[in-house]
């Protein structure tokens, strides 16, 4: 057998399946910290049980005066004696003076007993505060603020009141049933608020952007992040991309923001605008709205050094609207003074706007999350609950970003569609939700499972017959043209069957497939192809 497990292997395992339960969080006196459970205690030692699915490498002692290490997929490294190996799970060795707690315990002796499994933590330890939220600026400025005051004063708290207590450092307190208490709000980038909830020290990871692998790697002992106990979206956004109202430049294609944020298009004449040079204005480097643009537009190649980094959405577009040169980008809610531009992806050109956002139809739509453990506190699930309700929605639409509340649109038909879709959703309206797909798939994504119950809600409250909902499926190009008009409508028929199952029948004959014929983004991306694979959900009032 190899010594040396890879990583690829690791994160493969994880991937498929991070079931693991974790007995007890090992801290050691030199600072470091692992899960695992105790296996046995004798002679002065610890012996912990350790899965093979938790360790990214091992370096074995070259003699027998060294020592081995083994280096965990949460990043932390230790020093100790490997004892066997069995049943996919290591055994060490620790000696009790190099312990400084287990779990909840910080005396280490042979007289304390141990259960041998316990259920995977919450996110947070004791705390002073009722809610700690670490992580996205775009959320934490404005929204997570209202949110958490709304929340207080429906659970009927008092004097409820808010302070600065540092940049970006927000803290809210209120009188609940006699008591102070006290919220904190900490948003200094996406990246930071996994970071924290690692560390423990708060109960929910703001997000502009999801979570990424090694992120869910390092909070399996939450549960998987990225499953519906875990993961919570409770906005759409869109990355907008904007100028001084002043500039004669209404819209532009990706690549061209990719050469003008590289540096490589320095100025605006070379696109059509005034023989000005370009200034730059960028998120900072944790910021999940810097990790979006990065990824959709720079494609992850160097920004332009001369681009001036910001911390708050606010204070950049406040810059970019006073500057007739220059060009910025931030979530929809702060665009304020500046003017938004039209993208293209190579595809269609569309505007951000609450319509084409809603349905994730702009190219530069996103998500915004909230992260927790799979096992909240009933304070902590009942809060995330009004988040995620219809009055909490209220809010997120009131703020400025895409609330989650079904809504009806009448969209502007035009030649570019299909003549038999244009035929088929002429006179009706289209609403607010997209079912999107898997590849080859007809499985609903994470969003779309929570959807159907605003879709059942919205059809009962409105009484909306069977006879007046319409299912259009469409694909992405890969695969032949008659497979994947057979795929869109399969599509369609399980967003049927899905909503049939919350007591929403849907008559046969509304159920359309069109394949590949209507692209809403380009399909020679995987981000693109992915957006082509959708449901659409018209109606007829």
């Amino acid at each position: 057998m190899n010594r040396f497990t890879t990583a690829f292997r690791i994160l493969l395992a994880l991937l498929l399946s991070i079931q693991f339960s974790i007995a007890e969080s090992v801290e050691l006196k030199d600072g470091t910290s692992f899960e695992a459970k105790v296996h046995s205690m004798e002679n002065g030692y610890h012996t912990f049980e350790i899965p093979k699915s938790q360790i990214m490498q091992i370096k074995y002692a070259n003699n027998k005066n060294d020592t081995d290490y083994i280096s965990f997929v949460s990043n932390t490294s230790i020093a100790t004696d490997i004892v066997k190996y069995v049943g996919g799970k290591y055994y060490i060795k620790i000696k009790n003076s190099e312990i400084s707690a287990l779990g909840n315990i910080t005396k280490i002796d042979e007289n304390y007993k141990f259960s041998s499994v316990t259920a995977a933590p919450t996110a947070s330890k004791k705390s002073d505060y009722f809610l700690r939220l670490y992580g996205s600026n775009t959320i934490g400025a404005k929204l997570a603020p209202e949110l958490i005051k709304a929340y207080l004063y429906k659970l009927g708290a008092t004097e409820i009141s808010s302070k600065q207590r540092a940049k970006e450092e927000e803290e809210i307190t209120a009188m609940l049933k006699g008591k102070k208490v006290k919220v904190e709000i900490v948003s200094h980038g996406s990246s930071t608020g996994f970071k924290a909830l690692n560390k423990n020290s708060c109960d929910i990871a703001m997000a502009s952007r999801r979570v990424k692998d090694k992120e869910v790697i390092a909070l399996q002992r939450f549960g998987n992040m990225r499953s519906d106990s875990n993961e919570h979206v409770i906005a759409i956004d869109g990355v907008a991309v904007f100028v001084n109202q002043e500039n004669p430049i209404f819209k532009l294609d990706t690549t061209q923001i990719k050469d003008i944020y590289t540096g490589q298009l320095k100025n605006w004449s070379a696109i059509g605008g005034n023989n000005q040079k370009i200034n730059l204005y960028a998120r900072d480097k944790n910021s999940g709205t810097w990790d979006t643009f990065n990824k959709l537009i720079l494609n992850k190649e160097a920004l332009s050094p001369k681009a001036k980094r910001y911390e708050d959405n606010t204070e950049l577009s406040n810059d970019v609207s006073k500057d007739i040169k220059g060009i910025g980008f931030g979530g929809l809610p702060y665009i304020l003074n500046s003017k938004e531009l039209a993208i293209s992806d190579g595809e269609t050109t569309v505007r951000p706007d609450r319509f084409t956002v809603a349905t994730e139809d702009y190219p530069l739509s996103r998500r915004l999350f909230l992260y927790t453990s799979q096992n909240m506190s009933e304070n902590l699930k009942a809060f995330i609950d009004f988040v995620l309700s219809s009055e909490g929605q209220d809010i997120v639409g009131e703020i400025g970003f895409v609330d989650l509340n079904v809504k009806n649109f009448l969209p502007i038909l035009n030649d570019d569609m299909p003549k038999e879709y244009q035929k088929v959703v002429k006179g009706l309206s289209r609403l607010s939700v997209n079912f999107r797909f898997d590849s080859s798939s007809d499985s609903l994504d994470n969003k779309a499972k929570k959807d159907l119950d605003r879709l059942g809600t919205y059809f009962r409250e409105n009484s909306i017959s069977k006879r007046a909902i319409y299912l259009i499926g469409f694909s992405d190009s890969v695969g032949s043209g008659y497979s994947n008009m057979k795929l869109s409508k399969k599509r369609a028929e399980t967003a049927r069957k899905f909503l049939a199952d919350k007591g929403i029948k849907i008559d046969a004959k509304n159920i359309k497939g069109f394949g590949e014929e209507y692209p809403v983004a380009n399909n020679k991306t995987s981000r693109g192809r992915a957006k082509n694979r959708r449901v659409e959900i018209w109606v007829k009032k």
